[in-house]
């Protein structure tokens, strides 16, 4: 091969290159796709109310709901009717009626209300829980997935890269300019990326099966084991821009468990007054006939009114349950303290674990990629022009590659941080801001 051919491969291999300037998409426009190709996370994270594990959570919040509408109604009449034939007394028939109606005290009857009412929201707030929850897992498993499927298409794109420079190498060989071993060294490298593109597949695979668990779609699944699985695409969000402390004010105040132990607290406490109140007598009013006679023509009617009386007399029964209903209002305020201290220990270190993911990947973008860009170009022309060896060459690409692999997990460890940190509040963001849905980029092409 002549140097005049060697100049021309060396040229066209620089273009091909300049194809695939990993660091410089940042600026190009995104390939816009079909929505049939574009899984979007607000349509998934509104398909989990949906499911039918927060199906079954709503329903029986529902049912408490119902449950509670029939607490604290005056009790039904009870009626009596007794009759005793003349053949067994030696006299006429007697006939006795009796309507008896029980008289709960006003008070009992709400605090019976009440505490059911506030039972039943609780339900609803431990529903609210576990659907803040089940969004969660929808966006961890959703990250996932867009980490796998960028990372494979960055694994791709040095794969071509890396099979334009064995073909480089080759050039040089032919010509005498260069040794044997570079070919081999570049095809090596290229091959260690077919290991890589698999496990990613795995990670792809497993992604989409949670996710289709997750919100009911088992069509996620079966498209998992092809390449035409929908994409994910996401837009970073912005730094949580509120203080620690406003930040823990806003979990004591969002989040539904703090609601759902507020509601148990009124149910608690409306416990305890009817355990008091049962040491008091139950009242009752009754009112009857009692007919008399040989034959229907000589019945005798002798109507009558009474007073029923509960006397409590078994006094260590009743204590017995006025501690119980006490010692479970306690119960209820130790799990609030122990709720307030895991948010006032955790919640500040998520925040500060946000921003440092944020502040790495802000490192990524703004000094190491570009720098990395800027080096690998220069070596590559150096590399063409002879003042720098193949062996250079593949390093500057190396470590390319593993910045941008590396932008790529820090990417996907603050959208992950992100979100466990809006679940810590109780489902809001901690910014203005949330996160947005934008076409995905080009396969060949993802941005950092």
């Amino acid at each position: 091969m002549t140097p005049t051919r060697s100049r021309v491969l060396a040229a066209a291999l620089l273009a091909a290159l300049g194809v695939f300037p990993a660091a410089r998409v940042a600026s190009a426009q995104p390939l816009v796709l079909a929505a049939s190709d574009t899984l979007s996370l607000d349509a998934l994270l509104a398909t989990v109310e949906a499911t039918p594990a927060l199906r079954a959570a709503r329903l029986g919040a529902e049912a408490a709901q119902s449950r509670a509408r029939a607490a604290g109604l005056r009790p039904d009449p009870e009626v009596e009717v007794m009759v005793r034939p003349g053949v067994l007394l030696g006299s006429g028939d007697l006939v006795m009626g009796r309507v008896v109606q029980p008289l709960p005290y006003p008070s009992v009857l709400r605090r019976e209300r009440e505490g059911a009412r506030a039972m039943a929201d609780a339900e609803g707030f431990r529903a609210d829980a576990e659907a803040a929850d089940a969004r969660l897992a929808v966006q961890q498993a959703y990250y996932a997935l867009y980490r796998a499927q960028t990372l494979d298409a960055l694994v791709r794109t040095f794969q071509k890269r890396l099979g334009l420079f064995a073909e480089a190498a080759a050039v040089r060989y032919e010509v005498g300019r260069g040794p044997q071993g570079s070919i081999l060294q570049a095809q090596l490298e290229g091959g260690r990326f077919e290991e890589e593109i698999l496990a990613l597949a795995t990670e792809r695979d497993e992604a989409l099966a949670r996710l289709a668990a997750l919100v009911g779609r088992p069509d996620l699944a079966r498209r998992s084991a092809t390449r035409d699985a929908p994409h994910a695409v996401v837009v970073l969000p912005p730094l949580p821009s509120a203080s620690d402390t406003a930040l823990v004010e806003i979990a004591l105040a969002g989040r539904a468990e703090f609601a759902a132990l507020a509601a148990e607290a009124r149910g608690a406490d409306a416990d305890v007054a009817l355990a008091r109140a049962a040491f008091r007598p139950e009242l009752g009013v009754m009112g009857g006939v009692t007919l008399m006679g040989f034959t229907p023509g000589d019945l005798v009617a002798a109507p009558g009114v009474g007073v029923a009386l509960r006397l409590p007399l078994n006094r260590e029964r009743l204590g017995a349950r006025l501690d119980e209903a006490r010692l479970r209002r306690a119960q209820v305020d130790a799990r609030r303290e122990a709720l307030e201290a895991d948010v006032a220990s955790t919640l500040v270190y998520r925040a500060r674990a946000v921003r440092r993911e944020g502040e790495a990947l802000d490192l990524y973008r703004r000094r190491l990629l570009p720098q990395a860009e800027t080096t690998a170009e220069a070596m590559l022309v150096a590399y063409t022009t002879g003042q720098a060896g193949f062996l250079d060459l593949l390093e500057a690409e190396r470590t390319r590659y593993d910045l941008l692999t590396g932008a790529e997990r820090a990417r996907y460890r603050y959208l992950v941080a992100l979100a466990e940190l809006e679940r810590a509040l109780g489902g809001a963001a901690p910014s203005s801001t949330r996160t947005a849905e934008a076409p995905r980029p080009t396969r060949d092409a993802p941005t950092p």
